[in-house]
């Protein structure tokens, strides 16, 4: 979702800017179409909301979604908004408004799809996660002092770094993010990255395992339903999101690092497939 729609003042603005972002991608939608789609009897009705003179039903709001293409998180955000013009409890609108800024904060990530590859990239994250130590405007001096004096250099190098990926700016004698979040997806050295991850929680199990009001570690082994595993991981994914959003801070007092690994170790499903179609022959 685009900085231009997360900063919508209400719905009907918000679906406003998705209709004509949706338009561009797509010349022909109009609002004839969008309203087949979405279950809507009347252009008038739908043309009216995007004008600001009246508000959306919010028995359309799961049809609207799915005519401008909205799924997880961004049809969330203009359902949160839609109940926010329609609740009056102040207890729940103060919910509702925590859960908005919540799940604009995921929302508001920044996406990419490349990155050079010339450094550690383990180190370069833990390095901007460190910003939120110091309210987001470290200075080097700062940064450089959360680490044993031989690992200095390689941070000075991972400052660089982050600059020359516009994940950071200087600012006079500090340092500031670009953006609050960045998200690598499908990415060569991200199995590296990974890797290298569940290597230092090893570590963290030795030191923090006992220390269950600050840490979690949990394993398991179950039999699953391969087809449940595909539905399931999408929705976790997006959970995963908002824990992280939920518990992350300018104004932090520690770095933490999350990992989590769900994989088949044991698969018969091929197997036992293969041996029906044998047996149908």
């Amino acid at each position: 979702m685009t900085e231009n729609a997360l900063t919508s003042r209400n719905s009907s603005e918000l679906i406003a800017i998705l209709f004509a972002e949706k338009k561009a991608l797509a010349p022909k939608t109009s609002l004839a179409s969008v309203c087949l789609r979405a279950g809507i009897a009347s252009r008038g009705y739908l043309n009216d909301v995007i004008k600001g003179r009246r508000t959306l039903n919010r028995k359309y709001t799961s049809g609207l979604c799915r005519a401008l293409g909205l799924k997880g998180f961004p049809a969330e955000y203009l359902r949160v908004l839609l109940d926010l013009e329609n609740e009056l409890s102040e207890r729940k609108r103060d919910s509702l408004m925590n859960r908005r800024e919540l799940v604009r904060k995921i929302l508001s990530t920044e996406q990419r799809k490349t990155l050079s590859s010339e450094i550690d990239h383990v180190f370069c994250f833990q390095l901007f996660a460190a910003f939120g130590l110091f309210n987001s405007r470290p200075t080097e001096t700062q940064l450089l002092r959360l680490f044993p004096s031989d690992r200095r250099t390689k941070a000075s190098q991972a400052l660089d770094f982050l600059l020359k990926e516009n994940c950071i700016q200087k600012i006079g004698e500090t340092f500031a993010p670009t953006n609050d979040n960045f998200m690598f997806r499908s990415q060569d050295w991200l199995r590296g990255f990974v890797r290298s991850t569940i290597n230092e929680a090893q570590f963290g199990l030795e030191k923090w395992f006992d220390e269950s009001e600050h840490s979690l570690f949990e394993s398991s082994y179950f039999s699953a339903d391969r087809e449940k595993i595909r539905e399931a991981l999408p929705r976790l994914r997006e959970a995963i999101e908002e824990f992280q959003a939920f518990v992350e801070s300018s104004r932090a007092d520690e770095v933490v690092q999350f990992s989590l690994q769900i994989f088949p170790v044991l698969q018969i499903g091929d197997q036992l497939r293969r041996l029906g179609r044998s047996i149908k022959r």
